[in-house]
């Protein structure tokens, strides 16, 4: 499925009633932040927060985890993007 250009404007809408990742997980963390973002540049901004916060904590940062996150969460039809 070919997907369209991530842009930074791009409202995020969940579409699952439940988080369907494993609780616990840094996968179910980021599924959380997708409700304190309204945009794709809002969510990309949180993760590269929380890949520094990782850093100040001497493991390695994850800051391009964000962008992919949305497009397998899109993918899987768990969000979507207007």
């Amino acid at each position: 499925m070919a997907h369209k250009r991530l842009r930074d404007d791009q409202t995020i809408r969940v579409r699952v009633a439940n988080n369907p990742k494993r609780e616990g997980t840094a996968a179910h963390h980021m599924f959380e932040q997708y409700k304190k973002a309204a945009t794709v540049g809002e969510y990309v901004s949180v993760i590269r927060a929380t890949a520094d916060e990782r850093v100040r904590k001497g493991l390695p940062p994850r800051a391009d985890q964000g962008r992919a996150a949305l497009l397998w969460d899109l993918e899987r039809g768990f969000i979507s993007l207007d």
